[in-house]
């Protein structure tokens, strides 16, 4: 958290603290909670979130994002009749 205040120092940018939340990685659970705070404020940790449509947890691993893209192509292949629907023949 030092390195990112000093950066936005360096530069005269500010932090939006409504917006920021924090994803701890590292695969384990941990026994308490951490507190996070930039300045006054505290700000609020996620288990997962989604940025640019890729699935980010705090396991670090893909499998959420591979399961979401698995069941979209599923979708979609349903409703066009399959992989050897009409899409397929042209």
């Amino acid at each position: 958290m030092s390195i990112l205040k000093k950066f936005l120092e360096r530069r005269k940018l500010e932090l939006c603290t409504e917006k920021m939340k924090i994803i701890v990685s590292g695969g384990r659970e941990r026994k308490r909670k951490e507190k996070w705070k930039w300045g006054s404020k505290e700000l609020e940790e996620m288990q997962e979130f989604k940025y640019l449509d890729f699935n980010l947890d705090r396991k670090g691993d893909y499998k959420r994002h591979i399961k979401e893209i698995s069941r979209k192509g599923k979708m979609i292949a349903k409703k066009y009749g399959g992989l050897r629907g009409k899409a397929m023949q042209k």
